[in-house]
């Protein structure tokens, strides 16, 4: 969703330098000397000085390779069924799981089988090359769901209270970031 749209606009605007990186330490304020504008995971920003918008929530679901569940069973996999699987989790403390299985009633229910990693990046890597189910964001999954790489188990799905936020400070405004916010907002 968002790594199309920021390349779409380098190609419409060659002059203005896009730069991406990523980092698994994230700082209560963005350090902007090397960069005009950051999108961050987590809460909103509360800070005054800089302007924040939501890209967008991040929404979980259940989701793996579509050959590990029995194509019959995609859609409608019970959540006790889940437990069958291999879950395959973002941070030790296995977070995401929880979340899901506990807004969804099932806060009891557990696999036997885990694998952890360091980040839903990772874990979400995992579940595309076949090693089990993970929780995943369905908007960060939407063009591998849409075709059919990934396969979402329960179309239940949950609010994590976190999101992806478009952040800069209000005190450095320039024509290139304007026509990226509005390349990024536009539907």
């Amino acid at each position: 969703m968002l790594l199309p749209r920021l390349m779409d606009f380098q190609q419409q605007y060659p002059d203005i330098d896009v730069e991406l990186t990523s980092t698994i330490k994230h700082a209560l304020e963005p350090n902007f000397d090397s960069f005009d504008m950051v999108i961050v995971y987590g809460k909103e920003n509360a800070n005054h000085r800089l302007h924040s918008q939501c890209l967008f929530e991040e929404t979980l679901a259940p989701i793996c390779r579509p050959d590990k569940i029995p194509a019959t069973e995609l859609s409608q996999q019970p959540v006790e069924a889940l437990k069958d699987y291999t879950w395959l989790h973002a941070n030790p403390q296995q977070s995401d799981w929880k979340l899901w299985l506990e807004q969804t009633g099932h806060h009891g229910l557990s696999s036997h089988n885990n694998q952890h990693f360091a980040t839903l990046d990772q874990a979400m890597n995992a579940a595309l090359q076949g090693f089990g189910i993970a929780i995943g964001d369905t908007t960060l999954a939407q063009q591998d769901l849409a075709i059919g790489r990934l396969a979402q188990l329960n179309q239940t799905t949950v609010k994590s209270g976190n999101g992806y936020y478009l952040l800069h400070p209000k005190s450095r405004q320039s024509e290139a970031k304007r026509f990226l916010e509005e390349w990024l907002f536009k539907v």
